[in-house]
């Protein structure tokens, strides 16, 4: 099942630009409420249980947040997604979200081995 069948339509049909100034209002990066309310926003009914079952919106936030400052940087967004799917965050920030989740999706396929 591909990463498209968890956000909902609105979303995947947004920009990641659009997401991002969405939930980071103060543009300073993502708090870790910020990013939990970006998760919620755009997932599905379906993904919502299951993140509340896993609290995956935390370990994903931890796994941003490289410095450990409880803001997740547009920098470190940008290194994480050039690190674990080869996609530069201006790139990134002009897609729809439907792209970047099957951008993401052919990065996971080619690496199995990361997951």
């Amino acid at each position: 099942m591909g990463l498209n069948s968890y956000i909902n339509t609105k979303t995947l049909k947004s920009y990641f630009s659009d997401v991002i100034s969405k939930y980071d209002t103060d543009a300073n990066g993502f708090t870790q409420k910020e990013f939990s309310n970006a998760i919620s926003g755009m997932t599905t009914i379906f993904a919502k249980s299951i993140i509340k079952l896993t609290r995956a919106d935390k370990k994903i936030f931890k796994d941003l947040d490289t410095n450990q400052d409880s803001i997740v940087s547009y920098k470190e967004i940008s290194n994480y997604f050039d690190k674990k799917y080869e996609l530069d965050f201006y790139t990134l920030i002009n897609m729809k979200v439907s792209d970047v989740c099957t951008a993401i999706d052919e990065a996971q396929k080619s690496k199995p081995d990361e997951e």
